[in-house]
């Protein structure tokens, strides 16, 4: 199965298939190639990886700050790069995530 057929059935399945319970593409009416891709756009922009802002979520676990996730929202955003579409209550917005943990390196003391 090619990529973008791929990317086609993982939407299907977001949309109406057996993910669509979860929410994850909200009421974003973007295919999931274009989210990926504004998503992409806002990290580069911002000068970040999705690793970057995995790794920031993840010592987010340890620290005092109000931004809500689970660690799939982590695996989701490191392992492909998928943020959730605008209006899901999973939706991690690039840039407010950046904008919590300052937009810059994140030094984490385990």
């Amino acid at each position: 199965m090619g990529k973008v057929d791929r990317n086609s059935h993982i939407e299907n399945n977001m949309r109406t298939g057996i993910l669509a319970a979860y929410h994850f593409l909200g009421t974003d009416q973007r295919s999931l190639a274009d989210i990926l891709a504004a998503d992409q756009s806002t990290t580069a922009e911002l000068g970040l990886t999705h690793a970057d802002i995995a790794k920031w979520l993840t010592a987010c676990l340890r620290l005092d700050r109000t931004l809500s996730f689970s660690e799939l929202n982590i695996h989701l955003i490191e392992k492909h790069s998928f943020y959730a579409g605008e209006g899901s209550p999973y939706r991690i917005d690039p840039a407010a995530a950046a904008a919590i943990f300052g937009g810059g390196q994140l030094w984490v003391i385990s």
